[in-house]
């Protein structure tokens, strides 16, 4: 198999489709290094925002603010930036700068809300988290979900995050208002479930499992109930409930294909998703699973003295050949064909340079940095660096800011 080789336009598109460097490197990290060697890591990353704030940035209270402004709750604020909470924290100004956040209850708290459908038909239920609980009766096949297909639906949170046990009375207390008032009520599982904190009986443990369909959402969303039922080898329980993996543990070719439409490229779905990776090449089903994927061409032909002859057409110098066409190039010299394709050739310095510290500083001269003197005219730079003049030319040219070398 022919080596890959990274070029300007190829690690401009890579660097595109990410926001910081080190996400760029984790995921191209022989193209990271390339874009260095080459000189032009600053230039692709351009676009890119620096994570790294300056010295004292979260002592200003105008800071801390804005960033608290980004999250609903505090559990995102200090999950997703942690340096800005720990110091607000310290500070003493935590409360002042979540002012605006919704608060959430944990295993003592829950709050009351009531799904509202236009058909006179309503859900009540409790939870610790009323917006992700709101997303997973949407998201999931049980009465809420069926019924908000069918037709529209109004969501309110009832009471404030309360004690649990004046929560489960509270419910009661709803769903008999809600039964007086002429509403059909769709909760199937008795009224008063707490899930989390609760002694997770058999029979709650069968009610918490009929309200989901696959595994991965009941795992998900009732963790409690998943590892109680795990640890009690009740397996039988769930045994009905869908699964990415098959019976014997394997990934199924649905799931991974799933997977893989989420990523741009092979590189990014080994290293986000290697299991499913691994038992896409095991099974052999990657290249049809991927091939909505950019995946640059590598050439597994063997090249011949007429294959070699087009691609030197194509090319003006021998610089050009070998950087475009590197296995045409490679085998023109192996089986003595160089010589007769490349009779067109400009020849670039056909004879050796003597440079000298004038000659380095004349080539120097048509270029705006370091780094394009370095690609350009690396004979020049390299002869520089040997004898310890590079500095000097940097001080002439204006690309270095220093006191001027001595001679």
């Amino acid at each position: 198999m022919a080596r890959f080789i990274w070029t300007e336009k190829l690690l401009f598109k890579a660097a595109q489709a990410h926001k910081s460097k080190s996400e760029f490197k984790s995921a191209f990290p022989s193209g990271y290094a390339a874009a260095r060697r080459m000189g032009i890591l600053e230039v692709i990353c351009d676009h890119m925002n620096a994570k790294i704030k300056p010295s004292g940035y979260w002592k200003d209270l105008n800071n801390l603010k804005r960033e608290a402004r980004k999250y609903k709750t505090r559990t995102d604020f200090a999950h997703n930036s942690q340096g800005a909470y720990s110091i607000a924290k310290r500070l003493g100004v935590l409360d002042d700068i979540c002012e605006h956040m919704i608060l959430k209850g944990n295993r003592y708290y829950r709050a009351i809300y009531v799904f509202e459908f236009k058909n006179k038909s309503a859900y009540v239920g409790l939870s610790y988290d009323i917006e992700k609980r709101k997303i997973s009766h949407l998201k999931g096949s049980g009465p809420v979900g069926r019924a908000a297909k069918k037709c529209k639906f109004r969501f309110k949170q009832l009471t404030e995050y309360v004690p649990r046990k004046q929560a489960k009375k509270l419910e009661h207390t709803f769903l008999r208002k809600y039964q007086a008032d002429g509403w059909l009520i769709l909760n199937t599982a008795k009224a008063g479930a707490l899930g989390a904190g609760e002694k997770l009986t058999i029979d709650f443990l069968k009610s918490e499992i009929k309200k989901y369909d696959t595994l991965k959402e009941f795992a998900e969303n009732s963790p409690s109930a998943y590892a109680t039922a795990k640890n009690r080898k009740l397996h039988k329980l769930f045994a009905h409930l869908k699964r990415s993996k098959r019976l014997d543990g394997t990934l199924s070719k649905r799931h991974c294909t799933r997977i893989a439409k989420k990523c741009i490229s092979r590189s990014i779905f080994k290293k986000q998703f290697p299991s499913e990776y691994s038992t896409s090449v095991r099974k052999g089903w990657l290249d049809s699973i991927c091939k909505h994927m950019d995946r640059p061409t590598v050439h597994n032909f063997k090249y011949d003295y007429r294959r070699c002859a087009e691609e030197a057409a194509k090319c003006s110098n021998a610089t050009e050949f070998r950087t475009r066409f590197p296995g045409a190039f490679g085998a023109a010299h192996k089986n003595g064909w160089y010589e007769k394709i490349t009779g067109n050739f400009i020849r670039l310095n056909a004879s050796p340079v003597n440079w000298t510290f004038e000659k380095c500083l004349k080539k120097a001269k048509l270029f705006k940095s370091k780094a394009e003197f370095r690609i350009n005219e690396y004979n020049a730079y390299k002869y520089a660096c040997k004898h310890k003049f590079l500095a000097r030319i940097e001080y002439r040219m204006g690309w270095k800011k220093k006191k001027a070398p001595r001679n």
